[in-house]
């Protein structure tokens, strides 16, 4: 009886697994369920077949921008130094009326 509840136990966990890493559920539960730990390894070592491409996704701000001169990067208007490159800007108060 305690070997069907293992087993069982496996199938849950590899269709837990296999569902976050879009496999189907169903079908895992029954690999998990007659191979026991070995299926629960396999859900464990498998990979996503569309894995999501890591994108940096930036905050939207209204701000005014600037290019930066050096590295084309946009930047905001009130920056003095380009956090890319380095660029130093000339200062607004420095500059000649």
């Amino acid at each position: 009886m305690i070997f069907v509840l293992i087993w069982l136990a496996c199938g849950l966990l590899s269709a837990f697994i296999a569902s976050g890493k879009n496999r189907n559920p169903i079908g895992w539960f029954f690999i998990g369920a007659i191979f026991g730990v070995f299926g629960l390894i396999a859900a464990l070592v498998v990979s996503d077949p569309n894995p999501r491409p890591m994108t940096i996704e930036l905050a939207a701000t209204s701000e005014p921008t600037k290019r930066c001169p050096d590295c084309a990067e946009s930047i905001l208007e009130a920056a003095k130094k380009c956090r890319h490159c380095g660029h130093l800007f000339e200062s607004a108060d420095n500059s000649p009326a």
